[in-house]
């Protein structure tokens, strides 16, 4: 389990689990302050919140990508699901929007 060691405004976690990777991290100063004034706030070990933020950063970071690669047949299929026929859905959609409100809505 990792040990939190706070020494002259550094805070340093160290250690193993059995369920998991190691990861050591060091914050001085104000940024170590924030982290540990974080933690007590929502009751948390700063073990839990610090693998909780990491963990919604790393899913972040992923969802927000904007490039990424594709082989010429998965792009020319991507390409073709775009740009092919609307789903049957589609028509319903645009006779509604075509529509407009109903006389009771407005």
């Amino acid at each position: 389990m990792p040990v939190w060691e706070w020494d002259r405004g550094r805070l340093a976690g160290v250690g193993a689990t059995d369920e998991g990777e190691q990861v050591t991290v060091r914050l001085t100063g104000e940024a170590a302050e924030l982290v540990r004034s974080a933690s007590d706030s929502l009751g948390v070990t700063l073990e839990d919140f610090a693998a909780e933020a990491m963990r919604r950063h790393a899913a972040d970071t992923l969802a927000d990508r904007r490039l990424f690669g594709a082989t010429d047949v998965a792009w020319k299929e991507l390409a073709e699901l775009l740009g092919g026929p609307a789903p049957d859905e589609a028509a319903r959609l645009r006779e509604l929007l075509e529509d407009g409100p109903d006389e009771e809505a407005r």
